[in-house]
Protein backbone atom coordinates (compact mmCIF):
# COMPACT_ATOMS: atom_id res chain seq x y z
CA UNK A 1 0.00 0.00 0.00
CA UNK A 2 2.80 2.49 0.54
CA UNK A 3 4.51 1.24 -2.41
CA UNK A 4 1.56 3.37 -4.77
CA UNK A 5 2.86 6.16 -3.57
CA UNK A 6 1.07 10.01 -3.97
CA UNK A 7 -2.29 9.07 -5.87
CA UNK A 8 -4.53 11.47 -7.53
CA UNK A 9 -7.57 10.35 -6.78
CA UNK A 10 -9.29 11.27 -3.66
CA UNK A 11 -11.26 7.93 -3.18
CA UNK A 12 -7.91 5.35 -3.76
CA UNK A 13 -5.92 8.32 -1.39
CA UNK A 14 -9.08 7.14 1.19
CA UNK A 15 -8.74 3.71 0.84
CA UNK A 16 -4.93 3.62 0.65
CA UNK A 17 -5.27 5.10 4.23
CA UNK A 18 -7.94 3.20 5.28
CA UNK A 19 -6.32 0.02 4.87
CA UNK A 20 -3.25 0.62 6.35
CA UNK A 21 -4.98 2.00 9.31
CA UNK A 22 -7.08 -1.53 9.56
CA UNK A 23 -3.48 -3.56 9.27
CA UNK A 24 -2.68 -1.61 12.13
CA UNK A 25 -5.46 -2.36 14.30
CA UNK A 26 -5.49 -5.79 13.62
CA UNK A 27 -1.84 -6.26 15.22
CA UNK A 28 -0.63 -6.93 19.10
CA UNK A 29 -0.63 -3.12 20.21
CA UNK A 30 3.56 -2.62 20.88
CA UNK A 31 4.68 -4.99 18.65
CA UNK A 32 7.29 -4.27 16.01
CA UNK A 33 5.05 -5.21 13.20
CA UNK A 34 2.67 -2.66 14.31
CA UNK A 35 4.61 -0.19 14.54
CA UNK A 36 6.34 -0.85 10.46
CA UNK A 37 2.75 -0.63 9.48
CA UNK A 38 2.27 2.83 11.65
CA UNK A 39 5.19 3.96 9.51
CA UNK A 40 3.78 3.06 6.04
CA UNK A 41 0.79 5.00 7.44
CA UNK A 42 2.53 7.63 8.57
CA UNK A 43 4.58 7.94 5.49
CA UNK A 44 1.28 7.74 3.20
CA UNK A 45 0.46 10.83 5.12
CA UNK A 46 3.92 12.50 4.33
CA UNK A 47 3.29 11.71 0.60
CA UNK A 48 0.36 13.68 0.97
CA UNK A 49 1.63 16.80 2.22
CA UNK A 50 -0.11 15.92 5.67
CA UNK A 51 2.77 16.41 7.36
CA UNK A 52 1.32 16.91 11.31
CA UNK A 53 -0.81 14.09 10.58
CA UNK A 54 2.30 11.63 9.63
CA UNK A 55 4.07 12.81 12.90
CA UNK A 56 1.31 12.31 14.94
CA UNK A 57 0.65 8.45 13.82
CA UNK A 58 4.63 8.24 14.10
CA UNK A 59 5.23 9.81 17.42
CA UNK A 60 1.91 7.42 18.58
CA UNK A 61 3.78 4.53 17.02
CA UNK A 62 7.28 4.72 18.84
CA UNK A 63 5.46 5.51 22.60
CA UNK A 64 3.28 2.45 22.50
CA UNK A 65 6.59 0.65 21.24
CA UNK A 66 8.45 2.39 23.99
CA UNK A 67 5.77 1.45 26.22
CA UNK A 68 6.27 -2.57 25.49
CA UNK A 69 9.97 -2.29 25.03
CA UNK A 70 11.23 -0.85 28.92
CA UNK A 71 10.81 2.75 27.78
CA UNK A 72 13.13 3.49 25.01
CA UNK A 73 12.98 2.37 21.11
CA UNK A 74 14.20 -0.89 20.59
CA UNK A 75 17.13 -1.64 18.00
CA UNK A 76 15.35 -2.85 15.19
CA UNK A 77 13.67 -0.30 15.32
CA UNK A 78 15.85 2.69 15.03
CA UNK A 79 15.41 3.58 11.23
CA UNK A 80 11.43 4.29 12.62
CA UNK A 81 13.06 6.97 14.90
CA UNK A 82 15.61 8.10 12.71
CA UNK A 83 12.88 9.07 9.87
CA UNK A 84 10.90 10.55 12.53
CA UNK A 85 14.13 12.72 13.68
CA UNK A 86 14.79 13.37 9.64
CA UNK A 87 11.19 14.41 9.61
CA UNK A 88 11.35 17.32 12.27
CA UNK A 89 14.64 18.27 11.14
CA UNK A 90 13.06 18.65 7.68
CA UNK A 91 10.64 20.75 9.40
CA UNK A 92 13.03 22.74 11.15
CA UNK A 93 11.69 21.59 14.40
CA UNK A 94 15.19 21.43 15.92
CA UNK A 95 14.69 22.09 19.58
CA UNK A 96 11.98 18.93 19.03
CA UNK A 97 14.05 16.85 17.50
CA UNK A 98 17.22 17.70 20.32
CA UNK A 99 14.59 16.36 22.90
CA UNK A 100 14.10 13.25 21.29
CA UNK A 101 17.72 12.24 20.81
CA UNK A 102 18.52 13.64 24.30
CA UNK A 103 15.88 11.60 25.88
CA UNK A 104 16.67 8.17 24.11
CA UNK A 105 20.53 8.53 24.71
CA UNK A 106 19.37 8.74 28.46
CA UNK A 107 17.58 5.45 28.42
CA UNK A 108 20.78 3.46 27.26
CA UNK A 109 23.28 1.86 28.69
CA UNK A 110 25.59 0.26 25.80
CA UNK A 111 27.73 2.58 23.93
CA UNK A 112 27.04 1.57 20.35
CA UNK A 113 23.71 2.90 20.35
CA UNK A 114 24.50 6.14 22.80
CA UNK A 115 27.12 6.75 20.04
CA UNK A 116 24.70 6.25 16.93
CA UNK A 117 22.25 8.65 18.74
CA UNK A 118 25.21 10.63 19.63
CA UNK A 119 26.09 11.46 16.47
CA UNK A 120 22.76 12.23 14.90
CA UNK A 121 22.50 14.87 17.59
CA UNK A 122 25.80 16.25 16.55
CA UNK A 123 24.41 16.07 13.36
CA UNK A 124 21.02 18.35 13.97
CA UNK A 125 23.17 21.15 15.58
CA UNK A 126 25.04 21.44 12.17
CA UNK A 127 21.86 21.93 10.44
CA UNK A 128 19.98 23.88 12.95
CA UNK A 129 23.52 25.72 12.84
CA UNK A 130 23.39 26.21 8.68
CA UNK A 131 19.18 26.82 9.35
CA UNK A 132 19.84 29.63 12.17
CA UNK A 133 17.87 27.40 13.99
CA UNK A 134 17.28 27.50 18.18
CA UNK A 135 17.57 24.41 20.41
CA UNK A 136 18.81 24.00 24.12
CA UNK A 137 22.35 25.18 23.06
CA UNK A 138 21.00 28.41 21.88
CA UNK A 139 21.42 29.32 18.37
CA UNK A 140 24.04 31.62 16.00
CA UNK A 141 27.69 31.95 17.71
CA UNK A 142 26.08 30.28 20.90
CA UNK A 143 24.94 27.23 19.21
CA UNK A 144 28.41 26.90 17.59
CA UNK A 145 30.69 27.55 20.46
CA UNK A 146 28.37 24.91 22.34
CA UNK A 147 28.27 21.95 20.38
CA UNK A 148 32.33 22.39 19.22
CA UNK A 149 33.02 22.17 22.64
CA UNK A 150 31.01 19.16 22.66
CA UNK A 151 32.49 17.40 19.71
CA UNK A 152 35.28 18.09 20.54
CA UNK A 153 34.99 16.71 24.45
CA UNK A 154 33.40 13.52 22.71
CA UNK A 155 36.49 12.87 20.45
CA UNK A 156 38.90 13.29 23.48
CA UNK A 157 36.86 10.87 25.35
CA UNK A 158 36.58 8.24 22.77
CA UNK A 159 39.15 8.15 20.11
CA UNK A 160 38.66 5.47 18.57
CA UNK A 161 34.82 5.98 17.59
CA UNK A 162 35.27 10.12 16.67
CA UNK A 163 35.51 9.27 12.84
CA UNK A 164 31.78 10.55 13.11
CA UNK A 165 31.88 13.21 15.28
CA UNK A 166 34.82 14.65 13.73
CA UNK A 167 32.74 14.68 10.67
CA UNK A 168 30.19 17.02 12.41
CA UNK A 169 32.81 19.08 13.90
CA UNK A 170 34.15 20.37 10.79
CA UNK A 171 30.98 20.01 9.27
CA UNK A 172 29.93 22.68 12.14
CA UNK A 173 32.85 25.09 10.83
CA UNK A 174 31.97 25.10 7.22
CA UNK A 175 28.44 25.66 7.64
CA UNK A 176 29.88 28.62 10.40
CA UNK A 177 32.12 29.37 7.89
CA UNK A 178 29.76 30.12 5.82
CA UNK A 179 26.82 32.36 7.67
CA UNK A 180 30.11 34.13 9.14
CA UNK A 181 29.22 32.89 13.02
CA UNK A 182 31.69 33.13 13.90
CA UNK A 183 33.77 34.87 11.49
CA UNK A 184 36.94 33.08 12.22
CA UNK A 185 35.14 29.72 11.95
CA UNK A 186 37.51 28.14 9.12
CA UNK A 187 40.84 29.98 11.06
CA UNK A 188 39.50 28.24 14.41
CA UNK A 189 38.81 24.94 12.59
CA UNK A 190 42.46 25.12 10.39
CA UNK A 191 43.88 25.54 14.09
CA UNK A 192 42.00 22.64 15.67
CA UNK A 193 43.94 20.63 12.59
CA UNK A 194 47.03 21.45 13.21
CA UNK A 195 46.95 21.38 16.70
CA UNK A 196 44.92 18.33 17.04
CA UNK A 197 45.38 16.13 14.41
Amino acid sequence: LRGLGKVQDAGVQAEQIRQLEALRTAVTEGSLERLFIAEALAHTHWAYDRRDQALAVIEAALAEVRSAHGGRVPNDADSVLNRYVGWLRHLKRFAAAERVLLAEMELWDLPAPRRRLRDRLFGLYVEALRHAGSVSLGRGERLFVAAAERMHAAMLQDPPNASGVLNNFCQLHRRAAERRTPADAGARLERFGREAL
